[in-house]
Order: C-alpha cells, then structure tokens, then sequence
C-alpha cells in the first residue's frame, strides 16, 4: 500500500507507534489528541471547517470520500462554534479509536486491549504486514532537511513535536531540526493547541 493513499490522522497513529512492539510512544490520551488535531488539520485544508478566535466552525456539506474524516466531521453540529480545546477534549478518544479501527481494516495494524493494574485500558497496536511506520518516520526525516516544505509534513512534524516526543520518533535529530519542529507546533494552529493540553495535563500530573 502507498503511503500516500493514507489520511493524515492515519499516518498521525502510525508515526506515533513503536514498529516493533505497537505501542503507543506516549500517554494513549496524548496520542489521541494528536490524531484529532491531524483530523482537523485534513478537514481544514478540503474546506471543511473554519477558524476564528479559538473557535471552529463547519464549513461546506457532502461526503470527503474518506469514512474517517467523514466521522470526524459529522461530530460538528451546524450552527455550532466550539473552543478548540473543547472540541479536541471531547472527540479525541472517538476519533482515536476509529483512526485505529481504520487501520486495521486497511490490514496494516491489530488492536489488542488490556487494562493496567486491572483498571485503566490499554492498546497496543501490532503491525500485521510490511513495516510501514520506518518508512514514514523516513519520510519525515527527509523532509526534515528540506525544512519540512509541505504542509502534510508541517502538521505531522509539529505535532510530533507538541506531544514533546521527537527523540523517541526520529532519534538523533539535529538540535536545528528539534528547534524547527517546535517552531511548527507554535505556528500550525492544531499542534498548538494540543501542546496545550499536553502541557496543562502533564503539569497536573506533578
């Protein structure tokens, strides 16, 4: 399968996913939000929604042709603005939930669920085919010494970065990739907001 016929939310997951275990690179809620704020930033660039002062708005209606952005955008409701904040919180474990289902069905990941110490779930998300999450993490690297050009790889890369993860999925990174990646996640409106909440949640947890 081409990379290239993937969502942005779905190569979102993938990037975020050990290849050798599936399992998650951080906090699954975390993990979440990213793929959401990758959602948003696929609906925003079809015309699909509108933001204005931490608000958003749906934009256009019809089918996106993808059943995942098309999930992701019938959670807006017409007439509707919510805080982007709020909307992310809200959806960000739906939307996680069908990135990965979307995964599976595309037969390139398994979902395995267990509780730890018997109380909170856990996913581990087992490559079922080829490895195609060292090839997009290769993508990523290369686009990287280009300064990250296109805005597919503006958004995974800033994201990546707003979930403070960057070692941990393009280990070795120069400090002037690092320093560009963080950039991104100031300037790329969903990465923004999803450092955020990594932030006020991570703090929460000190």
């Amino acid at each position: 399968m081409s990379l290239a016929t993937l969502t942005v939310p779905e190569q979102m997951l993938l990037l975020l996913l050990d290849p050798a275990s599936g399992k998650p690179r951080a906090r699954e809620r975390f993990v979440n939000y990213a793929v959401t704020g990758a959602a948003l930033a696929e609906l925003e660039a079809a015309g699909r929604i509108v933001v204005h002062r931490g608000r958003i708005a749906p934009a256009g209606s019809g089918p996106l042709g993808d059943p995942l952005l098309d999930m992701a955008f019938g959670r807006f409701r017409s007439g509707k603005r919510p805080r982007t904040v709020r909307w992310i919180h809200r959806n960000a474990d739906a939307i996680g939930e069908a990135c990965a289902l979307s995964l599976r069905e595309r037969g390139l990941v398994g979902i395995e669920k267990r509780r730890a110490l018997g109380l909170f779930p856990r996913h581990r998300y087992p490559l079922q085919g080829p490895d195609v999450i060292t090839p997009l993490v290769e993508e990523l690297r290369a686009a990287a010494e280009h300064g990250f050009p296109g805005p597919r790889h503006q958004v995974l890369a800033a994201l990546v970065s707003a979930l403070r993860i960057t070692p941990r999925v393009m280990p070795g990174s120069s400090r002037g990739v690092r320093k560009t990646m963080r950039s991104l996640a100031g300037s790329v409106w969903p990465a923004h907001v999803v450092r955020r909440m990594v932030r006020a949640e991570s703090s929460g947890d000190a």
